[in-house]
């Protein structure tokens, strides 16, 4: 039994690079994320479990996602700006990683989280996978979606003001925000703040699950935000330095806390929902965070929003709500730590690496151990931190080469046992497909496709090898009869007068118009086994694990990577109906149905 193995949690990933920013972790279940470079590591990882005792060890495995090459479509060439303009980070970084962030999962393809990336020439791109290790790309450039026209500004100005509004400085994802009671996945919004000091919020989901990118990216609200800090409130006697440092800070970071949801009710013609949050932002240079209040509602033309500032308070925690408390949280997770005496739950985790890298540069003890990151796991279940280990009294003397960050865990929770598998068993999932297929069937009367029909005889086929499928088997047969015709062929007598599965000839079920080899034109009989189809020449496919078709040709499927199972990419057989059955089942079914682990491929 899975629960009853012990689980040996991994000591630490050693990567090649120095991390490039504060809060240089992310993790989400497609992986944890971390800032180095011009890089972005993914990690994942795998259980290993011994031959020869109960052991289950952990392993992590490591992609590098170069993220500073941009094209010319991406990141067009500029002219200078003007000195009042000019951004160093815009026209001479090296593009590195400065900030990172998982979305709520159920924005990707796949219904995966996507990661947004900040670069340090001010651009904040949006990076997906189809769940491969090499299939991460590049799919927005969020700049390109900001509004850019003030009318109130000069011709005279507008153009470099302009130039400022396009780029981004700080970012944060909110919850997704449930547009009714009973949705599964919500709409997903995204802060941002520019170096003109405008806070956007844009909505940003996906036009259709078919594979990369299909952004639909529309900007919901703006203000501006500055800071309330006066120079002489941080130095007596500032310098004109100084003054235009402080006075031109740009947002460091920022967090947005859950929504506040209020449906209409049902058979108003009121606003279906309105939603309120808010969102905090901190500055550089300065000790105040500005509070703002965001309002959402749907309207008959669309989603409406709008933000005020609501005060400037201290970043220094105080007593506030329980909304106030997680924003404070997240700002505070993510203040660099210098000092490991400072994060004594560590000091076990920290042990063998440190201990490492004293004996390897002869220190005597002599060192210091800097913390870059924290990032709990989706479950819970484990946090990770990103550190470095440096000599501590005197200089020291690196290379490129020698760089290393290192990923270090310490598990929370105080089980030490494998988690059980929580896999459903084939025939409870395929009763409950019969019955949602039954269901979608009784309330619609627009004429089915050919791959509902078949989608319809297949399941049909399912239900009547076994009695106790008797009830699945009346409910799908009435569906058949009235939508496929009432005429009854050899195959449905035989059907009709089975008692037990040794009744049929032999061991198979063919009704008629059921699924036909692509390459001799003969049928595909429905067989016991439901993962092989095999027509009646020989030639043997696999079955789609949700539809039971078979697939017949390369290039089409996809899987679950958590349990291998096979599964139709119905946004690789040619546009589909939104009211066909099929393409209704998968949006019910858009995780894996036996294991709940998402698509790749």
């Amino acid at each position: 039994m899975a629960e009853e193995n012990n689980l040996n949690q991994a000591k630490e990933v050693v990567l090649g690079a120095y991390p490039s920013c504060e809060d240089c972790l992310a993790w989400s279940d497609d992986g944890l994320a971390v800032a180095c470079g011009q890089n972005v590591y993914i990690l994942n990882k795998t259980l290993k479990r011994s031959l020869t005792s109960s052991q289950v060890s952990e392993q992590w495995s490591s992609i590098a996602v170069r993220t500073d090459r941009f094209n010319q479509d991406e990141w067009p060439e500029q002219s200078l700006a003007s000195l009042h303009h000019l951004s160093i980070g815009e026209e001479q970084s090296e593009s590195v990683v400065v900030g990172l962030s998982w979305s709520w999962p159920g924005l990707g393809f796949h219904r995966r989280s996507v990661l947004a990336v900040l670069t340090s020439n001010l651009i904040l791109s949006i990076w997906e996978t189809d769940g491969s290790q090499c299939g991460w790309r590049r799919t927005c450039i969020l700049n390109q979606h900001l509004p850019r026209h003030d009318p109130i500004q000069t011709s005279q100005d507008g153009t470099s003001r302009t130039r400022r509004r396009l780029r981004i400085r700080a970012f944060a994802w909110s919850q997704p925000l449930l547009t009714s009671p009973t949705a599964r996945w919500g709409d997903h919004y995204i802060a941002v703040v520019d170096d003109d000091n405008n806070f956007t919020l844009l909505s940003i989901n996906k036009r259709a699950d078919e594979g990369h990118g299909q952004w639909s990216i529309i900007p919901i609200c703006t203000t501006v935000v500055a800071s309330s800090v006066l120079p002489t409130e941080i130095v007596e006697r500032p310098t004109n330095l100084q003054r235009m440092i402080v006075e031109q800070s740009p947002v460091k970071r920022m967090a947005i806390n859950p929504w506040h949801i209020q449906y209409a009710p049902a058979g108003t013609d009121s606003t279906p929902y309105k939603a309120e949050s808010s969102v905090r932002c901190e500055w550089f240079h300065n000790s105040r965070m500005l509070e703002l209040s965001i309002e959402i509602s749907s309207e008959h033309s669309g989603v409406t929003g709008t933000v005020d500032s609501l005060s400037s308070t201290s970043s220094q925690p105080t007593p506030s709500s329980e909304a106030g408390d997680h924003v404070d949280r997240k700002l505070q997770d993510a203040e660099i730590v210098h000092s490991a005496t400072d994060r004594p739950e560590w000091h076990e985790a920290l042990k063998q690496p440190s201990t490492e890298f004293d004996r390897q540069n002869h220190l005597d003890g002599l060192f210091r151990v800097r913390f870059w990151g924290l990032a709990k796991s989706p479950n819970d279940q484990a946090e990770a931190a990103c550190i470095t280990i440096h000599p501590w009294d005197t200089y020291e003397y690196t290379s490129a080469v020698h760089e290393k960050s290192r990923i270090i865990f310490r598990r929370l929770s105080t089980s030490n046992r494998v988690p059980a598998d929580a896999h459903r068993s084939e025939d409870d999932v395929l009763e409950s497909i019969s019955k949602f297929i039954a269901r979608v069937l009784s309330g619609d009367e627009e004429p089915q496709s050919a791959l509902d029909a078949k989608l319809l005889q297949a399941f049909y086929a399912w239900a009547s090898l076994e009695p106790e499928r008797a009830e699945i088997q009346r409910l799908l047969g009435k569906q058949r009869r009235d939508r496929i015709g009432t005429t009854n062929s050899a195959d449905d007598v035989q059907v009709s007068r089975a008692q037990t599965p040794s009744d049929l000839q032999p061991e198979f079920v063919a009704p008629r118009g059921a699924d036909m080899c692509g390459l001799c034109g003969s049928q595909i009989p429905f067989t016991t086994t439901t993962a092989v189809a095999r027509c009646q020449s020989g030639h043997p496919f696999s079955r789609c694990s949700l539809s039971l078709l078979s697939i017949q040709e390369p290039g089409i499927s996809k899987y679950c990577a958590v349990c291998e199972r096979q599964f139709l990419d119905i946004s690789k057989l040619g546009p589909q109906s939104g009211q066909s059955v099929l393409v209704q089942l998968f949006d019910e079914f858009d995780t894996c149905p036996y294991c709940d682990g998402k698509y790749r491929g």
